[in-house]
């Protein structure tokens, strides 16, 4: 692309070459740019402290979404297994504890599932989950996504190579499945 500039007066012109039009630039002193300098900075430091408000907020309602649940859990498509993951303690700065107990089918009547629990530890964001406990003496990292809010979310498993998805379930329904 060729442009053509000129000056007329103290505006600059620019022309794009086989163009009718041109464009007009207006001069501008030091005060004038200082004063448009100020005023893109205002709105920039407005739209960075509005966005880390709504981050904020954003952080807040998360978290008092995850304290109001009452666990999450997963079962497998077979039911062979299921994981029950109870979240005791979320603070705001992402530090979350807790338990996950692993109950697998056992095929005897008397008893359906044998538990076992872990202790877990980790962080999140609202967004990302990650989760450290101990298996057989190991420390195992568990990491997956919330599903947008604090209901539903997958999670990598040590005994799969799939990530297993956790549903949001009350109390009742706690009670109801496993009798507890």
């Amino acid at each position: 692309m060729m442009l053509d500039a000129w000056f007329s007066g103290t505006n600059l012109l620019v022309q794009e070459q086989g163009e009718k039009t041109n464009k007009s630039y207006s001069a501008v002193d030091k005060e004038e740019l200082d004063e448009y300098a100020k005023m893109i900075q205002d709105e920039l430091e407005n739209a960075i402290y509005h966005s880390e408000e709504k981050e904020k907020a954003r952080i807040r309602e998360f978290f008092s979404d995850l304290r109001s649940v009452y666990g999450y859990l997963y079962t497998a498509e077979n039911g062979s297994f299921q994981v029950f993951l109870k979240i005791d303690e979320a603070l705001l700065e992402g530090e979350v504890s807790g338990s996950l107990s692993m109950m697998t089918e056992t095929g005897n009547q008397d008893m359906l599932y044998e538990e076992t629990k872990y202790e877990i530890n980790g962080i999140t964001d609202g967004m990302i989950i990650k989760l450290y406990t101990k298996v057989d003496g190991n420390e195992t990292k568990l990491e997956g996504n919330f599903h947008q809010d604090a209901y539903s979310f997958d999670l990598s498993f040590w005994t799969t190579d799939d990530k297993l998805t956790f549903y949001a379930v009350t109390e009742a329904e706690f009670k109801r499945k496993f009798g507890k």
